[in-house]
């Protein structure tokens, strides 16, 4: 099991999970897992040391997961991991895809810039440390021979990063 793992590396850790969605596995994996939404985090202030989130923001408030509609989703978002985390704390941020201009695709996902993102960490309150581009290669998003649909549209990803980043709250 995940926890049991994370318990012998990590001695006294706690995990759990957050989604907007109910999910049964959870239990299979030994975690603790909690249904809320990014927007308004169901923790107190100051309330973790360390805050994990992998790919989320970028489709936060996009109303495609069961969470509201809400164009400044991911805003909110950076703003409740900044009240949950501890002075002193460290966040490992996902965004989502990195490029030189921001956007978004409806429904789908947001592209942030560095810049971007440095700013909207700042007026929360963190500063980025550490941010790191993963590249993508053209790999298939939605094509029929995968999904089995038949559509008179194929989509492929263009070829871009994932940005991966580390927060720092001040004391």
């Amino acid at each position: 099991q995940i926890k049991k793992l994370l318990s012998r590396a990590f001695p006294g850790i706690k995990v759990t999970v957050l989604d907007v969605r109910k999910h049964n596995e959870a239990k299979d994996f030994g975690l603790t897992w909690k249904i809320g939404n990014a927007t308004a985090l169901p923790y107190k202030d100051a309330s973790w040391s360390i805050v994990t989130s992998l790919w989320v923001m970028g489709h936060v408030g996009d109303g495609r997961y069961g969470d509201p509609f809400d164009v400044d989703g991911d805003r909110k978002m950076i703003g409740e991991i900044a009240r949950v985390l501890k002075p002193g704390g460290t966040a490992i941020i996902g965004p989502g895809l990195v490029d030189s201009e921001c956007g978004n695709v409806f429904n789908l996902h947001r592209l942030y810039t560095w810049k971007w993102l440095a700013e909207a960490f700042k007026s929360a309150g963190l500063n980025m440390v550490d941010h790191q581009n993963l590249p993508i290669d053209s790999d298939i998003y939605i094509d029929p021979a995968f999904t089995g649909v038949q559509t008179q549209f194929a989509f492929k990803r263009l070829p871009g990063y994932y940005g991966v980043c580390k927060l720092h709250k001040p004391k």
